[in-house]
């Protein structure tokens, strides 16, 4: 597996975040392939680099009869196996089996094979461009910079190997042991100071110290710590000019170390306190009062977990504590320590598991397009929309898994995802979720927003899209007796037509509702109407019907607000959200309900002697009408010739 020149100590960078903030003890990923459950199935491989050294963690399931055994071989990175630097057969254990190859070198490159010894399901695996490092040391491989094409203070790099002596000394009048002057390992000229050495004074490692960088003094030479070697770092390089950041306000004075660790090569991140300054918000996002954050890193997947200002009121607004440890940032609270580093990182991580729902048949935390886990550093959102390819993000929470925030269970859409559900038998089958519902919008974590009839705030509840600036459904609606707005159902009209679903043949309606916009037309095109006097109807003269018409207006003008829309005993006039579940239910026993109707009718459909008939079933519900106008019991039916 090839590895990118310079970052060699990063290998499996793009798939686990720890390694952004470990470089030379990075986490490294490597797949198993599945065996048979009655032997060994090999599982998750990582390797840490350390100095001269590799350690290695291997991860098993299966293996019932606890016979297993793990012969572990190394060798030159490219080589046939033929002749191996060192081997080990490790004794039956526990998953995981750990295991430190030592003696290594430092910048070579070295292949490792895992040889499973099991009767039952021999395998191995293989892993290649591993290279040992000393975490210790400030170069291109433990920071993972490109710059000098990805290689300095390495071997065959920019200014040479570097080395503890680089910077270090025995005799010397610096704090630190700080060497009294620095000079290239390889004899070149450093780019900033245009000499093989310069001379560094250190003597007060004490926040306000004039002895640490400082580009408020816009210098054209410096002998202060760190800033002597650099000359294409964003901030504090040997000459203010030489800056690429284009700001000269960095932590001027500062210690570096706060955030620059040296356990992490002088990286940024590895661990620590005070990172709300630049981390976790948008920037400029005042976090505390009078304190505003740079907004670095992760910031739109943070800012939507930890703000609720206009562009993030779609998150949750939860501490930095609810998932990290705040004593040792950018680590998690809990989960499983593969590596045993003492730390979680976001591949070990299981904070994310309450919340976006790993257990549903779309897994909203590991899943390569819509789990939070990959879609971390990048985010999904892209403004107001959805970035192309994650328009099924919203699916990661809302299915069958737990998704629990605040003491509520995100609503399931997604149904099993296999014989119905919103992708399968809902409007998922021709539109995304953003297409009715505003991503950014409020998402009612807390409860205050939950649809009230009686607060009139059905759209904000449901988080529906304004249509041509209008509110999305009229509900309640407004409106009384025989009166009709085509309004109430904007948003359904903006994709179903209108007219093909309350066009009538007839001037009024069974009630006398004469409001039809689209009366007297020469046929009934919605395929919910009767045509059979042995259909049921309110008189010869109400054949054939249009029932959505009947249900919508006509009867509401007799009945007055049939509609219990909240759950509560209070009533509405009826709209298309009281017979249709658009995100495609099913009828309880994982069967999809027929026209995305709701379970509580359970709607069926045959033919008898009278022709092809709709039906309300058995064991239909009625808590949704205040009026029961059909009963499964005296057979009711609606007949048309072609269903």
């Amino acid at each position: 597996m090839l590895v990118p020149k310079g970052m060699e100590c990063r290998y499996g960078w793009p798939v686990l975040w720890a390694a952004c903030t470990v470089f030379c003890m990075s986490l490294l990923y490597f797949p198993a392939p599945g065996l048979a459950a009655d032997g060994t199935t090999p599982g998750q491989v990582t390797v840490v680099s350390l100095d001269r050294q590799l350690k290695l963690t291997a991860a098993y399931s299966g293996d019932d009869n606890g016979n297993n055994a793990l012969l572990v071989e190394w060798d030159e990175d490219g080589g046939d196996w033929g002749t191996l630097l060192g081997s080990s057969l490790l004794e039956h254990a526990a998953s995981p089996y750990v295991y430190t190859i030592g003696s290594l070198v430092n910048g070579q490159r070295y292949q490792v094979r895992l040889r499973w010894q099991d009767d039952n399901s021999p395998a191995e695996q293989i892993e290649t461009g591993l290279i040992p490092c000393n975490p210790l040391i400030h170069n291109s491989r433990t920071t993972a910079s490109s710059k000098w094409a990805g290689a300095w203070g390495v071997a065959g790099g920019q200014y040479g190997e570097f080395t503890c002596k680089t910077c270090h000394a025995t005799a010397t009048g610096n704090i630190k042991r700080i060497a009294p002057s620095l000079a290239t390992p390889d004899g070149s000229n450093w780019s900033g100071a245009g000499a093989p050495d310069v001379a560094v004074f250190f003597a007060d490692a004490r926040d306000g110290s004039s002895d640490f960088g400082d580009d408020s003094d816009n210098h054209s030479v410096s002998d202060r710590i760190c800033e002597v070697c650099h000359s294409q770092n964003k901030f504090h390089n040997y000459a203010v000019a030489d800056n690429s950041g284009g700001d000269t306000g960095h932590y001027n004075q500062s210690d570096c170390m706060s955030c620059h660790k040296h356990n992490n090569g002088f990286r940024h991140g590895g661990g620590g306190l005070g990172c709300e300054a630049c981390h976790g918000h948008d920037a400029e996002y005042e976090y505390s009062p009078g304190v505003f954050s740079v907004g670095a890193g992760s910031a739109q997947s943070h800012s939507t977990h930890t703000e609720h200002d206009a562009d993030d009121v779609k998150g949750p607004n939860i501490a930095c504590s609810a998932c990290h440890d705040t004593n040792n940032y950018p680590y998690f609270k809990t989960g499983i320590d593969l590596n045993a580093d003492g730390k979680f990182s976001l591949a070990e991580t299981d904070v994310c598991n309450p919340c976006h729902s790993p257990g549903g048949p779309l897994d909203g935390v590991s899943d390569g397009l819509i789990g939070a886990r990959n879609n971390w550093s990048s985010g999904v959102y892209n403004g107001s929309a959805l970035t192309a390819g994650k328009e099924r993000w919203c699916v990661g929470c809302h299915d069958s898994g737990t998704s629990l925030i605040a003491g509520r269970q995100a609503p399931d859409v997604a149904g099993n995802n296999l014989s119905y559900g919103y992708y399968v038998s809902g409007h998922g089958k021709a539109v995304e979720c953003a297409t009715c519902h505003g991503i950014t919008l409020n998402h009612n974590f807390d409860g205050l927003r939950t649809y009230r009839s009686a607060k009139n705030n059905y759209n904000p509840a449901f988080r529906l899209k304004a249509v041509g600036g209008q509110p999305a459904m009229g509900i309640p609606s407004l409106v009384t007796g025989c009166n009709y707005n085509s309004g109430d159902f904007r948003l359904c009209y903006s994709c179903h037509s209108e007219q093909s679903l309350l066009s009538d043949t007839k001037a009024i309606g069974a009630f006398g509702c004469g409001s039809n916009p689209y009366k007297n037309a020469a046929a009934i095109t919605t395929g919910f109407r009767n045509e059979s006097i042995a259909g049921f109807n309110w008189g010869a003269e109400d054949i054939p019907a249009n029932i959505h018409w009947d249900h919508l207006v006509d009867s509401e003008s007799i009945f007055a607000k049939l509609w219990y829309s909240d759950g509560t005993a209070a009533k509405v006039r009826t709209s298309c959200p009281a017979c249709h579940n658009v995100h495609g239910g099913t009828m309880g026993d994982g069967t999809p309900a027929p026209k995305m109707t709701r379970r509580e009718y359970q709607l069926n459909f045959g033919t008898d002697a009278n022709g092809s008939f709709g039906q309300i079933g058995p064991g239909a519900s009625w808590s949704k009408c205040s009026v029961v106008c059909h009963s499964t019991t005296t057979g009711i039916k609606y007949y048309r010739p072609n269903p």
